[in-house]
């Protein structure tokens, strides 16, 4: 049992680790600079998306994470015992665990809107002309959502941290 403790363990950081730095590099360093940077923003956006596999990686990295995350939830709970949900580290979990699962959402609906905005950027750079003003308008409403999602995804995976980081400690 020990064994399948740290495998879980070991697998619940390491992909949270990545999952959760890649969503906040993303959300506070390279959206503003792609946006900041078009067109050649769209172009770096479409490639990540697209043969760069990011939304990849982050789909399997959260999934990952919380399936690990749900097992040791599990089995620290001895199978959802409200005593131990009750106790400062099952309040503690349990707190990580739902702004996790939030932050999982969030990020399902930012590889929505970036293969939509992608798509899109696509057909522009197709075109060979600039945006219509309806490409145009569509562009600023899908960057203005991947910036409020993405900012809601920033606070969601932070206090999904900081409820894993401080859970053991919470004794009350």
């Amino acid at each position: 049992m020990i064994y399948l403790l740290w495998v879980l363990r070991v697998i619940h950081v390491l992909a949270g680790v990545y999952w959760g730095g890649a969503a906040l590099a993303m959300t506070l360093y390279f959206s503003p600079a792609i946006v900041a940077t078009q067109p050649a923003g769209g172009q770096v956006m479409g490639y990540l998306v697209t043969r760069g596999r990011f939304a990849v990686a982050m789909a399997v990295t959260g999934i990952l994470t919380i399936l690990a995350g749900g097992t040791l939830y599990w089995i620290d709970s001895r199978g959802l015992q409200l005593s131990w949900i009750a106790s400062g580290p099952g309040i503690g979990f349990t707190f990580g665990g739902f702004f996790g699962l939030l932050a999982l959402v969030t990020g399902i609906m930012q590889s929505r809107y970036s293969s939509q905005m992608a798509a899109l950027g696509g057909q522009v750079q197709a075109q060979g002309t600039p945006p219509s003003a309806e490409q145009a308008g569509k562009l600023q409403q899908m960057a203005l959502l991947l910036k409020r999602n993405g900012n809601l995804n920033a606070v969601f995976v932070v206090l999904a941290l900081l409820g894993m980081a401080l859970a053991r400690y919470l004794h009350f």
